[in-house]
C-alpha cells in the first residue's frame, strides 16, 4: 500500500531530523570547545589579582583625599606613600598591558 506523498515526506523529515539535530549539536560543540579553552588560567588570575590591588590602592587614596579635604587628615603623607606604592609595584604598567586573552586574534 502506498502512502500519500505528504505522509511519506513527513516520516522522512522526522527520521532525518532525528539524526541531523544531534549531529549538528555535536559538531557545533566540537567547533566551540577549543575557543573556550583559549584563556590561560594562570595569566587570568595574575591579571585579576593586579586589578584588585589597583582597586584597593585607589580606594585607600580616595579615602585619604576625602579625609584631607574634610580636614580629618592634617597631612598628605598617606596619599604620597600610597601613590609611591602604586608606582613601585608597577601595577599600572602591568595592568595597562592587555593579556593575550583580551587582545583580538587575527585570522
Amino acid at each position: 500500500m502506498l502512502l500519500p506523498a505528504r505522509l511519506r515526506l513527513g516520516k522522512f523529515l522526522t527520521a532525518v531530523s532525528g539524526y541531523l539535530l544531534p549531529t549538528g549539536a555535536v559538531l557545533l560543540l566540537l567547533f566551540l570547545w577549543p575557543k573556550s579553552q583559549a584563556v590561560d588560567s594562570e595569566q587570568h588570575l595574575l591579571y585579576i589579582s593586579n586589578l584588585r590591588q589597583i582597586q584597593e590602592l585607589d580606594a585607600r587614596i580616595n579615602q585619604h583625599v576625602l579625609q584631607t579635604r574634610l580636614e580629618l587628615l592634617p597631612y598628605y603623607d598617606p596619599i604620597v606613600n600610597e601613590l609611591a606604592e602604586l608606582e613601585r609595584n608597577e601595577l599600572l604598567r602591568v595592568a595597562s598591558l592587555n593579556p593575550e586573552f583580551l587582545t583580538p586574534q587575527r585570522p
